[in-house]
């Protein structure tokens, strides 16, 4: 049985796609035979050098044949979290030259100067670099990163049940909102406006705060409206890809959750986020923005939220058969890129 290192478990987070992706991933190489034999865990990358450094040293790296670095949406701006990520390839490689890295599940969003220089920092110490949609991926051959793959989320991977379509409509948060790096933003009056929108179309709106920072701003806009509210502290990761992937219509700027959404072949309307995350996962399923906004503009999108939910309920059955046959592609995608990752590890 083959040994891996895993680099960045985010189950310690309260998020759903934080666990999700995690599960899924470690699910996958379980089953081809390979075992975890130590994990340096998100709040490991969110401090400095020296404890980061402590935390690689207690790891058996002499007996574990590969580490994997679960880049998830880390590496963007100048992130701490994104800049430890890549500093603990350094480390690792500094006490084990031999030992194979692969970065999976990643995005790269590189506006940033030190982050593209920390990446260049350790381009060749990384045995495969992959990305999880393809804006991450030109953002990486932009700056001339050639031992990279498409890789889309281990998450749609995640099998739900035969959907039956319910009359509900399920509203997400944001990670762009409310944030001292970012620029202040009325979320509180844009969902207000939103879901009044939303509620014109006679079906049932259920909100969502995937991450517990979106309870501070959806909470109240659930008592207001008297909507249901499903968050991480009363709705695991499990029971919410139930929930969205069975919804009629998703709305989002979370990105996994609208992952788990697109799995039960629901039509969604993407919202951009803190990173091009949002963006390259809707152009892996859709041509034209008619169902994206900017989330700076969600307040201003709202009629063009509600026109795109009236007529994709009046034309249902091709709209799902299209994100149907998306997610196959995607999933193909992703068969080839695990084949890819195993070929590199032997």
């Amino acid at each position: 049985m083959k040994k891996y290192i895993f680099v960045n478990d985010t189950r310690t987070q309260r998020n759903w796609g934080c666990h999700a992706t995690s599960y899924c991933f470690e699910e996958h190489f379980n089953s081809l035979g390979f075992e975890c034999s130590g994990r340096i865990y998100l709040r490991d990358l969110q401090g400095n050098k020296q404890t980061l450094t402590r935390a690689i040293e207690r790891l058996n790296l002499s007996n574990s044949d590969c580490v994997f670095v679960n880049g998830e949406g880390s590496i963007y701006d100048n992130q701490t979290k994104g800049l430890m990520m890549l500093e603990s390839i350094k480390i690792i490689k500094k006490i084990n030259s031999k030992i194979k890295i692969i970065i999976v599940n990643s995005t790269y969003d590189l506006n940033n100067e030190n982050m593209v220089n920390k990446i260049k920092e350790v381009k060749d110490l990384v045995h495969l670099f992959t990305a999880r949609e393809k804006v991450s991926l030109k953002n990486m051959k932009d700056i001339g990163i050639k031992n990279i793959i498409l890789q889309p989320d281990f998450l749609y991977d995640r099998r739900v049940n035969t959907k039956e379509v319910e009359p509900y409509i399920v509203l997400g948060g944001n990670s762009n909102y409310y944030r001292a790096d970012r620029k202040h933003y009325d979320a509180l009056g844009a969902y207000r406006k939103i879901t009044a929108e939303l509620m014109k179309l006679n079906r049932e709106v259920i909100l969502y705060s995937s991450d517990v920072s979106d309870i501070r701003y959806l909470d109240t806009i659930s008592k207001e409206f008297g909507l249901k509210h499903i968050t991480p502290n009363n709705t695991n990761w499990m029971e919410a890809m139930e929930i969205l992937s069975q919804a009629t219509l998703s709305i989002s700027g979370r990105y996994h959750p609208t992952i788990m959404s697109l799995c039960g072949n629901t039509p969604s309307y993407l919202v951009s986020a803190n990173n091009c995350k949002m963006k390259g996962t809707h152009d892996l399923f859709y041509t034209n923005e008619d169902n994206y906004s900017n989330s700076h503009q969600f307040e201003e999108d709202s009629h063009k939220i509600y026109n795109w939910a009236s007529k994709v309920l009046e034309n249902y059955a091709s709209e799902t058969e299209m994100v149907e046959n998306k997610l196959k592609e995607c999933r193909n995608i992703l068969d080839k890129a695990k084949e890819t990752i195993y070929d590199n590890l032997c």
